[in-house]
């Protein structure tokens, strides 16, 4: 298993079509504060369709599920505890859970500051989790074969 760097940012998640920043996200330890960004009010109020979030420079991961308990809440939350984010021929595994991956894709976005990149991770359950790695685009590949390995 590898483990996904973590960048700095905080978890959101959308549960049922609710969206909101999980609590107890924070920066990394030694981040810089107050030049550490705080999510913006589009995020933090919810008040988005669909995908939105992803141009937030603060939100590093977001779990997108029907219902409380999907497998993307389960490994958003273990993320929010600061567990380590593993990937490996089992799936993903974070705070003790793991959970095979049905598709692994790169996904990019255009944003005022230029495009960013995330990795989108399809779960068994029909949930999906998604966090920002701007090599995406260059790394899926390689990320693919270690669901295989």
């Amino acid at each position: 298993m590898e483990e996904i760097t973590r960048a700095a940012g905080f978890i959101g998640a959308t549960v049922g079509g609710v969206h909101g920043i999980i609590e107890n996200t924070a920066p990394l330890p030694g981040d810089p504060d107050p030049a550490w960004p705080r999510p913006t009010a589009m995020t933090t109020s919810g008040r988005f369709l669909d995908q939105e979030w992803a141009h937030d420079p603060s939100v590093w991961a977001w779990a997108t599920a029907a219902a409380p308990g999907a497998a993307s809440l389960v490994l958003a939350d273990a993320l929010a505890r600061r567990e380590p984010l593993l990937l490996g021929p089992d799936g993903l595994r974070a705070g003790g859970h793991t959970i095979g991956v049905r598709e692994l894709s790169a996904v990019g976005v255009t944003t005022a500051k230029g495009a960013r990149y995330f990795v989108h991770a399809g779960l068994p359950d029909g949930s999906y989790l998604c966090w920002h790695e701007q090599r995406a685009r260059y790394e899926i590949d390689r990320l693919r074969a270690l669901l295989v390995a």
